[in-house]
């Protein structure tokens, strides 16, 4: 038997189709805080799981216009240490 692998990525996210679109800054300002909240208590959780924290954020974002859905992706190395983490704590 092989012992199972542990995941290479965590992620969150959140799908706004239809009436659920997302027409107004304000609500578009509160998803990033959002997703962010619940992928801090997912790394926090992995940490304790699995003692490691994160090397790389990639942020994306889809539009969706018409039937085309395409956005950028930013992509950037984690500060060590990154959210307040340290190797000791």
């Amino acid at each position: 038997m092989k012992e199972r692998q542990l995941p290479q990525s965590i992620s969150c996210g959140k799908t706004f189709r239809g009436h659920t679109a997302l027409k107004a800054f304000p609500a578009v300002h509160k998803w990033p805080g959002e997703l962010g909240c619940e992928l801090e208590e997912r790394v926090a959780a992995d940490r304790v799981d699995n003692e490691r924290i994160p090397r790389l954020l990639t942020v994306r974002i889809n539009p969706s216009v018409g039937l085309v859905q395409e956005g950028p992706d930013w992509s950037s190395a984690m500060p060590y240490p990154c959210w307040g983490m340290t190797e000791a704590a």
